[in-house]
């Protein structure tokens, strides 16, 4: 895809992208929890704003996500993902779409869905903030390709 085709879909309309892995479970979690752990530079885990070191098993995030504010950020080039681990059943990441402007930006998110999605076996989504019924690409696992679906200014 070629990144003029795609770049309005990253304009800044005051909210984030969302990458969403769907109907997953803890063993899915594990193995991209697994997967982040060793990115350079170190991801950041946080649980009500002070730096912890991230846990060995997605079940102590989430045990701790019960009763405080939980965070996981790491860098995707110069993009910032972020995981708030709001639910077991889908593995979820925000970033910020200003973070993604040029083709090689775009190139290193679409590196890290095929990713997710080759670590889950499962379909992976990018979407405006909260509408994972609209999403902008689809990674399918099955085909192992990005699909991009141009959106209509003001949808």
């Amino acid at each position: 895809m070629d990144w003029r085709q795609i770049a309005a879909d990253f304009a800044f309309d005051g909210s984030w992208r969302d990458i969403y892995v769907l109907s997953t479970t803890l063993s899915d979690w594990q193995v991209v929890l697994d997967m982040v752990r060793e990115l350079e530079p170190a991801p950041i885990y946080q649980v009500d704003g002070v730096a912890r070191a991230l846990p060995d098993r997605t079940e102590d995030a989430f045990e701790s996500r019960a009763s405080a504010a939980v965070l996981l950020s790491f860098s995707i080039g110069k993009a910032v993902l972020n995981c708030h681990f709001f639910a077991v059943d889908e593995i979820e990441f925000d970033l910020d779409p200003r973070e993604i402007g040029d083709s090689d930006q775009y190139e290193r998110l679409v590196a890290f869905m095929r990713l997710l999605g080759e670590l889950t076996g499962k379909v992976v989504l990018l979407t405006p903030e909260n509408f994972k019924e609209c999403p902008i690409p689809r990674y399918s696992p099955d085909t192992r390709q990005i699909a991009w679906v141009p959106r209509e200014i003001g949808r």
